[in-house]
């Protein structure tokens, strides 16, 4: 429907219309991988921001897939210290109104600290000399070693005359247990 307006030359001629269509076209919203650290041989806990919500909406316009983003990573649990990109993968979100870009975060593996505690040895003054190969040392404790890893440890100590020496780690090997 239209209307001529008056004054005008509409009125010299023959005017067929052709009604255009409008299109609104889905948003978008960005799924970004939170950046996350950890130690080495913890599991990782990844979790993402979504951002680009139009007039204040928020993630109630997702109708499905909240709970099922997953992640590609290449630093798995047991991955050495490092940086690796997270990535979202976001295909199961659904939203009508929104389509879904993944974002990459960033995951940082950091050392984790070990303790290796010795047993101490106690033995009679007699004169000779005391070290790791007339008394070896036994280790009583490895604590926050991570699962499924193994770990053995080296102790040197050397002492002739009474009193306490306390006993150095020389070397610590720490291997992964693939059974």
């Amino acid at each position: 429907y239209y209307t001529l307006k008056s004054g005008t030359k509409a009125a010299n001629y023959e005017i067929d219309t052709v009604y255009g269509k409008l299109i609104v076209t889905p948003a978008v919203l960005t799924v970004k991988a939170d950046d996350k650290t950890r130690p080495y041989g913890d599991a990782n806990a990844f979790t993402y921001t979504i951002t680009g919500y139009q007039h204040g909406e928020d993630e109630s316009v997702i109708i499905a897939g909240l709970d099922d983003v997953t992640y590609l990573c290449d630093g798995d649990q047991f991955a050495n210290i490092g940086t690796y990109t997270i990535t979202p993968v976001v295909d199961a979100l659904v939203s009508p109104n929104y389509t879904f870009t993944p974002a990459t975060g960033t995951l940082t593996v950091q050392k984790r600290q070990m303790k290796v505690t010795a047993n101490s040895i106690t033995v009679p003054y007699d004169g000779t000399a005391h070290n790791q190969t007339t008394n070896p040392p036994t280790i009583a404790e490895y604590t926050n070693i991570a699962d499924g890893d193994e770990a053995s440890a080296t102790l040197n100590y050397q002492r002739t005359a009474g009193g306490e020496q306390a006993m150095t780690v020389s070397s610590i090997t720490i291997t992964r247990n693939s059974g």
